[in-house]
């Protein structure tokens, strides 16, 4: 079996990185998480990366060239949305109320107070307990200025692992 901790491209080609000759699916243990993690980082330094999910394992070689021929388009144009960017994590509060209205109010107000960060980012997630940024890279310094400014508290810059799709094999 062959863990795949990314795709990315090597001399203009799409290239899986991977971990040959895995013998069982890794179990999310903190080292397990803490190595994938480490590994995928490392990738988003030398160019644009698409992580897969923690786990993603292929039976063989060929499954591979089929993974990174069959979604060829697919992979190249996702490699061009996040090259050169990173991605950020903002931890909403969870509104808190009584009511069904009063608690669309809370949520409401919440992604208003968001809105100054989604000025500098090119692409949002909104999660049920936080949001996803995608930022231009040079932009990343400002980004993290203008949360701090906010008094919000600011996870990153990582891999755009919420802006890939679900690419998992």
């Amino acid at each position: 079996m062959i863990y795949v901790y990314g795709i990315g491209e090597h001399d203009g080609r799409l290239t899986a990185y991977v971990k040959r000759d895995v013998s069982v699916m890794p179990e999310p243990e903190p080292a397990a998480l803490l190595d994938h993690d480490r590994v995928v980082y490392s990738l988003m330094e030398r160019g644009p990366v698409l992580p897969m999910r923690f786990g993603t394992v292929l039976d063989d070689e060929n499954e591979v060239r089929s993974l990174l021929l069959t979604r060829r388009k697919e992979l190249r144009d996702m490699l061009a949305r996040v090259r050169g960017r990173v991605e950020f994590g903002v931890r909403g509060e969870q509104p808190k109320a009584t009511s069904g209205r009063d608690y669309l109010h809370a949520k409401l107000e919440t992604r208003r107070s968001l809105a100054p960060l989604a000025e500098l980012a090119v692409d949002t997630r909104v999660r049920r307990k936080d949001t996803a940024y995608l930022v231009d890279s040079h932009l990343a310094a400002a980004f993290r200025q203008r949360a701090r400014n906010l008094k919000l508290s600011l996870s990153g810059p990582w891999p755009p692992y919420s802006f890939t799709g679900a690419l998992d094999g």
